[in-house]
């Protein structure tokens, strides 16, 4: 939240898009609840060790994604024609999953590698717990790692655009 009303008061005196900063703020916060930290950059900060997507570029990702889960695509009703992608959004949903797995598999790999040689993690966060169930023998309803990417994927989209859309409309 410091860092949002900072960034408002920053832009104080200029017009400020509003579901774009409200954005940001719900982005942070879902990333800390699902993630266990803020895994994403600022654009002109130098803290991009931490990070494999700024957080401009995600959000841009994210918007990507809602519009092409809404679009009417020829090629799911008349599957003859999908293997022409007529109108490319099967181009982009390919693009878009490879930009997604590069964040997932950066996460995931380290959440696996601060889970080694641990037997009690202290804190732990919905990826671990996804983790733990997916690395779990003895489930009846096996969980790939592919299925984690995708929840989490999920999550985070839905708690961001929801929420924002819920606030900035309550606001106006």
């Amino acid at each position: 939240m410091r860092a949002f009303m900072s960034r408002l008061f920053a832009l104080s005196g200029k017009p400020v898009v509003l579901k774009e900063q409200i954005s940001r703020a719900t982005l942070s916060v879902m990333s800390r609840m699902v993630l266990g930290k803020k895994c994403f950059s600022e654009s002109g900060s130098t803290d991009e060790a931490s990070s494999t997507v700024k957080l401009e570029e995600f959000q841009e990702m994210l918007d990507e994604l809602l519009v092409l889960s809404g679009v009417f695509n020829i090629g799911d009703w008349i599957l003859w024609l999908r293997f022409l992608d007529l109108q490319g959004y099967e181009r982009r949903m390919k693009a878009l999953k490879k930009r997604f797995d590069r964040f997932h598999d950066h996460v995931l790999g380290e959440h696996r590698a601060k889970r080694l040689g641990v037997k009690d993690l202290a804190e732990e966060d919905m990826v671990d717990l996804l983790l733990e169930l997916a690395e779990n023998p003895n489930l009846e309803v096996k969980l790939s790692y592919d299925n984690v990417k995708r929840f989490i994927q999920d999550i985070i989209a839905a708690g961001t655009d929801s929420s924002a859309s819920t606030v900035e409309w309550a606001m106006s």
